[in-house]
C-alpha cells in the first residue's frame, strides 16, 4: 500500500513538473534538458496531454490506495444488566 501511494506521489509530481513546464517558461527553462524532451515526445501539445495523464493517474493511484483510515467494524452495543431489577449498568459490543 506504501509503495501504490508513492507510485501516486511520484507520477503526479511529474505531471505537475509537466505542467508548469507546459505553462510557464522560465520553469521549461531551469529544468536541463526541458527542451529537447519536449521537441522528442512531439511539442507542447503532447506535453500537456502526457503530463495532464500523468497528474490525474497518480491521483487515481493515491486516492485508491487508501490507508490513513481505520475500518471500523460492525459491531452492536448490548446492554449489560445488574441485580434482579435488571438496572442497564453499561454495554458491550457484540459481534
Amino acid at each position: 500500500m506504501v509503495i501504490r501511494k508513492t507510485l501516486g506521489y511520484v507520477l503526479s509530481g511529474l505531471g505537475v513538473v509537466g505542467l508548469a513546464s507546459w505553462s510557464f517558461e522560465e520553469v521549461k527553462k531551469a529544468i536541463p534538458d526541458m527542451e529537447k524532451i519536449v521537441a522528442s515526445i512531439g511539442g507542447d501539445t503532447v506535453l500537456l496531454i502526457i503530463s495532464a495523464v500523468l497528474l490525474i493517474l497518480g491521483i487515481f493511484i493515491v486516492v485508491k490506495a487508501g490507508g490513513g483510515r481505520k475500518k471500523t467494524k460492525n459491531y452492536e452495543d448490548v446492554p449489560v444488566f445488574r441485580g434482579e431489577s435488571q438496572q442497564v449498568v453499561g454495554y458491550r459490543r457484540h459481534k
